[in-house]
């Protein structure tokens, strides 16, 4: 996995890989937390596919990247503390990165990738879980996007 941390209010998250010891071809990654105001560590996540965790300003929600068993990603959104699934977006063919919190922290940008290939960047509104396309579909790689 990457080397990704995401950071909002005292709440620093990463993803942790860990293979099925049964199954070898089976594996999982998890979120993980540590809180820099208590100094405590938590694995917030079990046996889930979860990327790129990215905590909003105030650490409550964490908002990142899902692959389900047909690998087909969605954007979620957690609660801090129990992990539980507060919100679910996807786009049947869209393959999601590194999700960003507006600064409001009513929407949430990401670059994604279509089945051919070709990246964009777009805003999802976690009010109506519609979806926005800020740059248009275009053979080019996007990265991490940046919100001011």
């Amino acid at each position: 996995l990457n080397d990704y941390y995401g950071f909002g209010g005292s709440l620093l998250a990463w993803e942790e890989y860990k293979s099925d010891p049964r199954w070898s071809e089976r594996s999982y990654s998890d979120i993980v937390t540590y809180d820099l105001a208590s100094r405590k560590r938590k694995k917030l996540t079990r046996n889930q596919k979860y990327f790129s965790p990215e905590p909003n300003d105030d650490g409550t929600q964490i908002a990142c990247v899902e692959y389900d068993e047909m690998l087909e990603s969605s954007i979620c959104i957690l609660d801090a503390v129990s992990g539980a699934v507060i919100k679910k977006v996807s786009h049947p063919g869209w393959i999601y990165t590194y999700p960003r919190w507006s600064t409001d922290g009513m929407a949430v940008f990401s670059s994604v990738r279509d089945s051919i290939g070709d990246m964009a960047i777009v805003k999802i509104n976690l009010q109506t879980g519609t979806e926005q396309i800020l740059i248009p579909f275009r053979n080019r790689i996007l990265g991490i996007p940046a919100v001011n």
